[in-house]
């Protein structure tokens, strides 16, 4: 049993402040203290990140075969790549195992931006009977050319507050040392970024020479 802010062995203590940071804590309700000790969830989240980067290796390697995709592989790595070294370099800052909440928060830019792109790929079917023959919106109904407008800031603007933010976030949590463990959280986003985006790009063909034309 430890501490959930610093990590102090409060074994065969009873109710009460933390002797190391003053955070009070009561053995008979978990949510105050933690069972994992610093190594033991660090090492978890080490084996989470070779597995992210696995994958990310095969997502690029996936795209960079194609010439016609090799942009996408690009793409993937910008921010795969950095995400990457944010999640390993945040590690050793934890000082408690993650949050279920900040990591589904986390996750949300790449949600959306792969749930408003395969959301208009189904509308779009439905609504033309196929895909569109032409580049632009000729022929489309108003709410199908509403939901493209929705798709298209869904994508964009996570990946542009992703390019234009994300590197000012990253250096300004690893320098004030309360939010220092926010830099591991910064990586999962940039990587779930990276593997969202590749996602999208595994779509129709026909909707994919739609959307990039």
């Amino acid at each position: 049993m430890r501490c959930s802010a610093c990590e102090y062995t409060l074994a065969g203590l009873v109710a009460g402040p933390c002797p190391e940071c003053g955070l009070r804590f009561d053995p008979a309700d978990p949510g105050t203290f933690t069972v994992l000790n610093g190594f033991e969830h660090r090492q978890r989240q080490m084996w989470i990140g070779v597995a992210a980067a696995v994958l990310l290796a095969a997502v690029a390697i996936r795209f960079s075969v194609k010439s016609d995709t090799g942009g996408v592989a690009m793409l993937v790595l910008m921010t795969g790549v950095p995400g990457l070294l944010a999640f390993f370099g945040g590690i050793p800052l934890l000082r408690r195992p993650l949050s279920t909440r900040l990591v589904a928060v986390s996750m949300i830019p790449a949600i959306i931006l792969a749930g408003s792109f395969y959301t208009l790929a189904i509308h779009m079917y439905l609504s033309l009977g196929g895909w569109p023959a032409n580049i632009g919106n000729a022929g489309f109904s108003s709410p199908l050319n509403f939901h493209v407008e929705i798709a298209q800031h869904c994508f964009w603007f996570p990946s542009l507050i992703l390019f234009v933010t994300w590197p000012i976030a990253v250096v300004v949590f690893a320098v004030v040392r309360r939010w220092q463990a926010g830099v591991h959280y910064l990586g999962i986003v940039a990587i779930a970024w990276a593997l969202g985006f590749g996602l999208t790009q595994l779509g129709p063909d026909g909707f994919l020479d739609w959307w990039w034309d």
